[in-house]
């Protein structure tokens, strides 16, 4: 591969997972950062990674750099979740409607976050980023069966999880 096929495919797979941050909860602004450091210390290790798991590489990098930046800023996060409510107030539903939706929003992030990160993360690369079995296997270096078993136990947990939040609340 010549520098501008691999100049082409970078780019591609770094605004892949660009738009998956911004999917995951991340500002632009963030997500620009964490892209920009991903593919920073991919070019200073190019020497160290096999072409075939670039894509993966980025993809794991990148979430741990998210990871991280929740980690120290999780109370903003839930600040942005709080913010987006309140613009569908100003959408016009009503505020009953608003807190319904606020508590069962809340229930999902407390349910996703008690999950353990692998079922987590494969959970929103199937569900709110919306990727194919095959992509998710690509980027976990896992075939299709197995990306669909892992899914399949995660959704399993997952409604475990929920059940225990929903009566922890009610």
């Amino acid at each position: 591969m010549d520098d501008t096929e691999f100049q082409i495919h970078l780019n591609k797979q770094l605004k892949l997972i660009f738009h998956y941050l911004i999917k995951q909860g991340a500002s632009r602004q963030d997500a620009e950062d964490i892209v920009q450091d991903a593919a920073l210390i991919l070019i200073e290790n190019i020497d160290a990674i096999s072409p075939e798991k670039v894509q993966s590489w980025l993809f794991r990098v990148s979430l741990n750099r998210y990871y991280d930046l929740l980690r120290r800023n999780k109370v903003k996060h839930r600040a942005s979740l709080e913010l987006q409510l309140f613009e569908k107030i100003k959408q016009g539903l009503m505020p009953e409607e608003v807190l319904v939706q606020k508590e069962i929003s809340e229930e999902v992030i407390n349910a996703l976050e008690k999950m353990p990160k692998r079922y987590k993360e494969f959970l929103i690369l199937k569900y709110i980023f919306d990727l194919r079995y095959k992509d998710i296997g690509k980027i976990a270096e896992l075939n299709t069966g197995t990306v669909k078993t892992v899914i399949f136990r995660a959704k399993k947990v997952f409604i475990d999880i929920y059940r225990e939040v929903q009566n922890e609340q009610g």
